[in-house]
Parts: structure tokens; sequence; C-alpha cells
């Protein structure tokens, strides 16, 4: 009990509860039959037991700081009072009073109210208000108002609730671009707080949707831009000609007009009709369908205007991302893969990971480099090799890092993670072949039942496939195919097929990847050309995963190649990129300590 006491104690003199009070396992017990909306259930929450003791304290205390000083009147105020049977009390009142009014036969008006859950129905500045007018202690308030949601929630809350109840007001009423460009430069002051990001990092990294870096949350002035735009076009395209024909003009001050963003977006669309479909990757002209915008009508039509104006929005932010030297240094990353986080994603991942994966893919984590650029500290060294300390260096660069086995034990959880993706692969593609199956009969007018895919890729090609991963450095190549002193990381090979696969991993700066992939192909062109003079089927595959946990295009070929496609390929990258970004980020804490081992 001394603990508690001493830990409970400290809360309140810092001013600040521990982060476990604020999470609960609850259950919804119905209030009613068939209860279907929030305000028909009543939770059952399961908390922390030092908060419940440190607030029952703390309500006690303030029940008798309000009934001592008579802020609450206890002849209309009974419940939630100690020792006073409110529910007893108001019930015979009432019950006396009907009674007395039945017998005398006069009137007698009733006003039933019944307390409705608070959930969202309140705004959560009554409660402020409700505090000060009660004359509470001004530390008590501050302690609630720094006991609220993770930054994380906050977002979450601005992007589903906030966002969408600011665009009515401005749409309806007349705001110029200027206006809500100094909103939106609030609105990131607060989400940069919220997710633990630097005050230097550009608002594009929060809202750009063509970023490597994908984040959930979408920007004011855009919204703004698309909302206007859209008013535009309902004004125009309105089925009631007197809407139609009465020349509405949606202004939006000097420095951006709807009407002219209308007749733009239209042009370049227009233009996009004369060129033709383009292609995209290496799929063929027409894989992906898409709406000529001299064919759509209505509905369609207004979307491709709007997807027109992001598109704008968007290229306005990459032509000012490429000006950024350090902050836009994505921009050259040739081939990484993109990543989007959802908000799931960022619910389930620990604060201080999304921060390091945002913070490392701009360049604006605390290194020496930076920190010496905002004058915080008077030199620019590396901690092990006395070199200018930057984020590249400390992550990729450093010989003493190198030498010591940092970067190799990075490399070794990323190499885990591709084995086991590739093992599993291996097993379920080992089952025994099914027996021939006759070919059914289908009657006239139905339609034949699909049938189970077979195993597609590499993989699927022989019932014998082995895998041998360096980890440890304990790989042995195959003698019986070619003996040599080259390990590469992974080696699958079959021998009733005489078909042999070497993996080289690397884990490099995303920027270097293409130079990593040509460097790891010549160190084993040799030897693929020595096993196909012994008569195999070989082939030599680099891949490479970013050291900030970005997966490179030619890791995406090997899962294909292999046979790991669909949902398969996307968890195992999605496994691979995530022990790439882990490790980085034990590094990165570790960049000043001694390495002995990593846990």
């Amino acid at each position: 009990m001394a603990a508690v006491f001493v830990f409970l104690t400290g809360v309140l003199l810092i001013g600040v509860t521990d982060g476990q009070w604020r999470f609960a396992e609850g259950v919804w017990i119905p209030k009613e039959e068939n209860a279907k909306n929030i305000e028909q259930f009543r939770t059952i929450s399961l908390l922390s037991v030092e908060g419940k003791i440190f607030f029952a304290i703390l309500s006690r205390r303030l029940t008798e700081f309000l009934l001592k000083n008579e802020y609450i009147d206890t002849a209309v105020q009974k419940g939630g009072i100690p020792k006073v049977p409110g529910c007893l009390e108001h019930t015979g009142v009432v019950t006396q009073l009907i009674r007395e009014a039945r017998e005398g036969k006069g009137d007698l008006a009733v006003l039933w109210l019944d307390l409705t859950n608070a959930y969202g129905s309140i705004p959560h500045k009554l409660v402020e208000t409700a505090l000060e007018r009660h004359h509470v202690p001004g530390k008590i308030r501050d302690l609630r108002d720094k006991s609220g949601l993770p930054g994380k929630f906050k977002a979450w809350i601005y992007q589903h609730g906030v966002l969408p109840r600011i665009l009515w007001p401005l749409l309806v009423y007349e705001f110029p671009i200027t206006t809500v460009e100094g909103f939106e430069r609030r609105i990131s002051r607060y989400l940069r707080r919220w997710l633990g990001l630097p005050r230097s990092l550009s608002s594009i990294a929060v809202y750009g949707q063509n970023n490597r870096l994908k984040l959930p949350i979408s920007s004011l002035n855009e919204e703004f831009m698309v909302t206007r735009v859209r008013e535009v076009l309902q004004y125009r395209e309105s089925s009631d000609p007197k809407v139609s024909q009465a020349g509405i003009v949606v202004r939006t001050g000097r420095k951006w007009r709807a009407r002219e963003a209308v007749e733009q977006a239209e042009s370049r669309l227009r233009h996009s009709v004369l060129v033709g479909p383009v292609a995209s990757g290496r799929a063929g002209l027409g894989s992906v369908p898409t709406t000529r915008y001299d064919k759509a009508l209505g509905k369609d039509r207004r979307r491709l205007v709007q997807e027109e104006v992001r598109a704008g929005v968007e290229e306005l932010r990459a032509s000012q991302m490429v000006g950024m030297r350090q902050q836009g240094a994505w921009t050259r990353w040739e081939q990484a893969v993109d990543r989007k986080i959802s908000w799931s994603e960022l619910w389930q991942a620990e604060p201080h990971r999304i921060k390091f994966l945002i913070a490392s893919v701009y360049d604006v984590l605390p290194s020496p480099s930076n920190l010496f650029c905002w004058g915080k500290v008077d030199t620019p060294s590396c901690p092990l090799c006395l070199r200018r300390g930057t984020l590249e260096h400390i992550l990729s660069c450093c010989p003493k890092a190198l030498g010591e086995g940092r970067y190799t034990w990075r490399h070794d959880q990323v190499l885990k993670a591709i084995a086991e993706a590739i093992f599993t692969s291996i097993t379920q593609n080992k089952p025994l072949r099914p027996a021939r199956q006759a070919i059914a009969f289908i009657r006239a007018g139905e339609k034949p039942k699909p049938q189970p895919r077979g195993a597609v890729g590499l993989l699927g090609t022989a019932p014998d496939w082995q895998m041998k991963a360096d980890l440890g450095k304990q790989l042995r190549f195959p003698e019986h195919i070619v003996e040599t002193t080259l390990r590469p990381d992974i080696v699958l090979f079959s021998d009733v097929t005489r078909q042999v696969v070497l993996l080289e991993l690397t884990v490099p700066w995303e920027e270097r990847m293409e130079e990593a992939n040509e460097r790891k192909r010549a160190k084993y062109t040799e030897l693929v050309e020595e096993c196909r003079r012994r008569g195999w089927r070989a082939r030599c595959v680099p891949i490479e995963v970013g050291c900030r946990g970005f997966a490179a295009r030619s890791l995406c070929k090997v899962y294909s190649l292999l046979g790991i496609t669909g949902a398969h390929q996307r968890k195992a990258i999605k496994t691979t990129t995530e022990a790439a970004e882990k490790a980085s980020r034990w590094l990165w804490i570790k960049r000043g300590d001694p390495w002995v081992h990593a846990t």
C-alpha cells in the first residue's frame, strides 16, 4: 500500500495520469429489447485498479468540497450524494404530489427527464465549464486536460469527425482560400504534435497521396478546393433551368478561383482524350478500365473533374518536394515500392514506431548532422566514428557499425522474415499430387463449377524443393551442384528438375537500391555460369529491402516468381519491411551505445 500511495501522490504532483489508465476492456449490455444504437446500451468497463483508487479518492474529496461550500443544493440534486437515498426521496415526493392533485382534482405539470448516454451528445467544453462553475481547483482541471486521448486517436477524430463538419460551413459561406490555408496551418501544427513529429516537417509529408509513404490524413485545403469545384459543377449541370442559367458565382478569393480550376481540369481531360490511354507499368493497354471524359455523363463526369483537380494539387506538391534536398530525397527512390499506412496499422503500432518511420523517411530525426544544423550541438560528428553523423551514415554507412556487426544483425532479421515466407510456401506446395479427376459433364445452360487453381510459380514445378539460408554464417553451398566458397543468402534447389535459384539480400539506403542490385548480380555471375555448365538451370536474383522499411520491386518480383501471390505476397512483404524498419529503429536507439548483442 505504501508503494501505491507514493505512486498516486506522484501522479497528483506531476499532474499527468498514467497511460494505462486511459484504456479499458468493456462489455455493452442492452438497456432495452432489440437495442441497436449506442444510446440503448450500458457499458460495463474493466479499468486499471490504481486509476480507480485514484479517481475514487479524488471524487470523494470533490464531493466533500462541493457540499461543505454549498455549491450543490441537495433539495434539488440528490443523485450521487452520499448518505442520501435520492431515488427513493424523489419518487416519494413526486408520488405524493400526484396523489394530492388527483384527490383535490387539481392541475399538476410533471416533466419527466431521463439522462441519456453523453457519448457524442455534449461538447467537451461543457465539462470544463461545469468544473469551473463549481469552483473545482485549477490543478484538478489541468489534470483532466492532460489525460486526453493518445495523439493518433485525436488525428483519427480530425479525419472522420472534425474535417467533414468543417467542410459544410466552408461550402455554404464565402471563405477565401487564404483563410482556409490559415486553418490548415493550424491543423498541421496540431497533427504534428499528436503524431510526435518535429515542427520542421513539411505539411506535404502529412497530406501527400503520391508520396512514397502515404498517411491516411486529408488536407483541408485540398478538400475545400474539391468541394468548391463540385459546387460549380452542380450549379452548372442542375436539372432546374432557373439554377443552371442563373449564373451563380462561387467566390473563393483572388488567389484561387473555382471556375478557373474547373476550366483547367476540363481542358486537361479533353487533352487526355486526344492522347488516349497510356500504358502504366508492364500491363498492356486496356488492362486497367478507365472512363473517357467525352463519354462520361452526370456524376461520373463530375468525378473525373474532381479527380483532375486533386491530381493538379498533387503535381504542385511534387514540384515543391523535388526542390527540397533533404525532405524531398524520396523523389529519387527509383526502385522502392510505395507504402501506405492505414488507420488500423496506425492504431496498432506503437507511437514511437510511427514517429521513427515518418521522421526517417523525410530525414528529420535528431541525428548529429540535423542537430548541428538546428544549432543544438557544436559538432555534427557520429558518436562511433567521428565522421559526419547524417541519418544515412548512422543507418547504412558507418564503418565502425559495420565492423561491430550491427548491419549484419539487421540483415539477418530481414533474411529470417524472407526465409520464413519462402519456407511456408514450399511446405504448402509439398502435399501429394491429387488423383486424376474425370471431366465433369455439364448440361446445356449450366455453368462449370470453379475449380481450385493449382500452384503457380517456380515452387509448383517440382515436389522436392529444398531451401538453405545463410543465417549465422552457417550456409554451405550444395556440393553436388558446385563446389564454391561463395555463400548466397538463400539457395533453393530441386534435384528432380535440376533447378537452382540464388537469392542475395541487401538492406541498403533506399537511394542506392539499383546500385546494390547491379553489384550483387555481378558478384554471382560466374557461379551461375558454372552451375549451368554442370547441367543445372540456374538463376541469381538479387533482392533489396530499404533500411527504412521500403521493399524494392525486386522483392515483389521474387515472390511472384516463386508463386507467392495475392494476400500471401502482401503479408510476406509487410512482414519483411516491418523487420527492416524495426531493426533500423533499434540501431537508431543504440547509435551511441556499445554493441554487445541485440535483444
